[in-house]
């Protein structure tokens, strides 16, 4: 790149002007890597090794450079996140502030070559335990499926790793440890719980995120597992649950004590498990049609509108009139923040999971049947399957609204204002119908069975 002599002699570079689209398309190189100055600001780009970006403003304190991270530019907007205008607004704070510290000139079109270069000092004596318990409270504590991995973090990384520095960690360490704990799912309870280790993949995501974060904040030079690649091929959820199984599936939560309420709700919504597990009572709204008496879509009864969702989007359920039976009392003492189901453990693990599949398993061989491995994401699958092939035909518009996720199409997304609150109320009632209908079913089976045998 052409370079000319500034006005103290040193060598200065013409600057490329950013773009938000120049800044998108800078690629990982296998190494963390600095793009070249913005032309408009004190301000460069770090691209590390696994993709992610991080705004950087670089100037001279009492003479020394210095880099600091200020922000973050990834395809997932999370706090740090900076828009390209952002950035260069605070870059140049930066500098302001710089200059009350003592920055001797404002560096941002100068060349300094590493050799004369002072790294920032970096938090090296932290370990893995303090940068979780940091991450956790300014992260994970903020999404719906933070439970789960806190819970997986207790159980499979902190034992381990807690203890140690994060600038002890390597890529070859954190790779064998997955690889253990991939044999270690494949190898277990192979007649009860057939499984191929996919977990494990989202752990290393998790932990991947984490590292990133660390980058951001200067606690690592670079994220060690970054070049660690999936460690299972994710297998394609096809299975959904028919007629038959979901009537098992109802009487195998007869036996899952507290859960029993809680579940029952979750297969009537077909929410996802965090949203009925941590649901509040200010988001359980009561609706009297008489209040609202020019609403186009009378409806009295009960709705939910779960705020804390992992999409981010508040999620509005028109719950059925059987749905709404299974709501417990509302204690007199009971705050807006309190919990529906205190009882229920926000990620009640395997025990739960099993005990239910292992019924619906037995259930089957009893009446001449089998049954493919189910999760509980496939009770979100078993709603849209049915509800799509009911005869009213319900609306992929209203099936997404239902499960609560984004449409792709861009009329949709962006222009659709439709509620659809009468589609969605038809399609809870015929939901909950269908699974009274499949319980009856089940149970008839049941004395037929007994009767036959007698």
């Amino acid at each position: 790149m052409a370079r000319a002599k500034s006005p103290e002699g040193e060598a200065e570079e013409t600057h490329k002007k950013f773009t938000v689209q120049y800044v998108r398309g800078l690629k990982p190189r296998g190494n963390n890597y600095f793009e070249e100055m913005d032309r408009d600001a004190p301000l460069s780009i770090r691209v590390l090794a696994d993709g992610s970006k991080n705004w950087v403003w670089r100037g001279r304190i009492d003479g020394r450079q210095t880099k600091r991270v200020i922000g973050s530019f990834n395809d997932i907007e999370d706090e740090d996140y900076l828009t390209l205008a952002d950035a260069r607004d605070k870059a140049r704070d930066e500098t302001r502030d710089a200059k009350r510290s003592g920055l001797k000139r404002p560096p941002h079109l100068r060349v300094v070559h590493a050799r004369t270069a002072a790294p920032k000092p970096r938090d090296s004596e932290r370990t893995f335990n303090e940068a979780f318990a940091e991450y956790r409270a300014s992260h994970v504590d903020k999404l719906a499926s933070g439970p789960d991995i806190v819970q997986a973090f207790e159980k499979r990384m902190l034992p381990l790793f807690g203890e140690r520095k994060l600038r002890s960690l390597t890529r070859a360490e954190l790779d064998a440890h997955f690889d253990t704990l991939v044999a270690a799912y494949q190898g277990a309870r192979k007649s009860r719980k057939p499984t191929n280790g996919a977990g494990v993949n989202n752990l290393l995501a998790n932990v991947k995120a984490m590292l990133t974060w660390c980058v951001g904040k200067d606690y690592l030079e670079g994220n060690p597992a970054a070049a660690i690649k999936k460690k299972v091929k994710p297998r394609a959820r096809e299975s959904f649950l028919s007629g038959r199984q979901l009537g098992w599936v109802q009487q195998a939560f007869e036996g899952t004590r507290q859960y029993r309420t809680s579940l029952l709700l979750l297969l009537h919504t077909g929410c996802r498990r965090s949203d009925i597990f941590g649901l509040k009572w200010s988001e359980v709204i009561l609706i009297d049609e008489d209040e609202n008496p020019d609403a186009e879509t009378p409806f009295s009864g009960t709705k939910l509108v779960i705020k804390e969702t992992k999409n981010d989007d508040i999620h509005t359920v028109w719950l059925s009139s059987i749905a709404a039976a299974l709501l417990p009392e509302r204690p007199e003492d009971a705050s807006p923040d309190d919990r529906v189901f205190p009882s229920v453990n926000f990620a009640p693990g395997s025990k739960i999971y099993d005990h239910v599949r292992t019924f619906v398993m037995k259930s089957a061989m009893k009446h001449g049947g089998a049954v493919e491995e189910f999760n509980w994401h496939d009770y979100r699958r078993s709603i849209t399957t049915y509800l799509a092939e009911h005869r009213d035909g319900f609306s992929d518009r209203c099936l997404d609204m239902v499960l609560n996720h984004r449409p792709s199409n861009v009329t949709t997304n962006h222009y659709n204002r439709a509620r659809m609150k009468a589609e969605m109320i038809r399609a809870m009632e015929v939901w909950s119908e269908h699974l009274v209908a499949m319980r009856a079913k089940a149970d008839a089976l049941d004395v037929e069975k007994v009767a036959a045998q007698d």
